[in-house]
């Protein structure tokens, strides 16, 4: 049992980033990702696009901000419930076939639950990074806050309908301030254009439409 608030923040910070690490290896090791994230330009091996939440030598996403040891422990311990399931039927599996796609499963599993955790929550909206509604075949869990876009026959809203949702479900314009989403949308375009022939990207027209119509709607 740890001692102190500082103990308790250290091994949960070490866990945290046992997790990223985990991840980083399964993807290293067999190539586990979502679609988006892989590099297809990559020499040697599969590549990615240097997520933080895959650890790693690179910077990683940090601990959840104001996460408490008790807190932590519940949504962790049911985050390693389903990965042990998971890993059980991996571990069954004879097809090599099936066990890829049980592998790939366990990864965008993780993936969301730890993105989750980081109140990252809506990028599952009614969707998932696998496509609209799906989770590598499977339909995605929802959260329960699906929020259609405002003007939905807007230019703006069909854009982000056609690009975003290549790796999220599309988000919700009150999610960041009209200067938060200037930030968001170049990173995001910059991310996207470093995936080759992964994802389809924005022309620069397009871009500054979709910017447009995230800083119109706004919190």
């Amino acid at each position: 049992m740890a001692n102190g608030d500082a103990s308790r923040q250290s091994l949960m910070q070490q866990n945290w980033r046992a997790m990223q690490d985990y991840m980083g290896f399964m993807h290293s090791r067999w190539g586990a990702a979502a679609p988006w994230l892989m590099d297809p330009g990559a020499s040697e091996g599969p590549g990615f696009s240097g997520c933080p939440m895959l650890g790693g030598a690179g910077a990683a996403w940090p601990l959840p901000e104001g996460s408490g040891p008790r807190p932590y422990a519940e949504q962790m311990r049911a985050h390693l419930k389903t990965m042990n399931e998971q890993m059980g039927e991996i571990a069954k599996a004879t097809d090599p076939k099936e066990r890829e796609r049980l592998l790939q499963e366990h990864w965008l599993t993780m993936y969301r639950d730890m993105q989750g955790m980081r109140g990252m929550g809506w990028m599952w909206w009614g969707g998932s990074m696998m496509g609209p509604g799906r989770l590598h075949g499977a339909p995605a869990r929802g959260t329960g806050e699906e929020k259609p876009l405002p003007d939905p026959d807007s230019a703006g809203a069909k854009l982000v309908g056609n690009y975003c949702v290549q790796c999220h479900a599309a988000p919700a314009p009150t999610l960041l301030t009209s200067a938060e989403w200037a930030n968001a949308i170049n990173r995001m375009h910059l991310r996207s254009q470093g995936r080759g022939t992964v994802v389809k990207v924005p022309s620069d027209e397009e871009l500054r439409k979709i910017l447009a119509y995230m800083k119109q709607h706004a919190r």
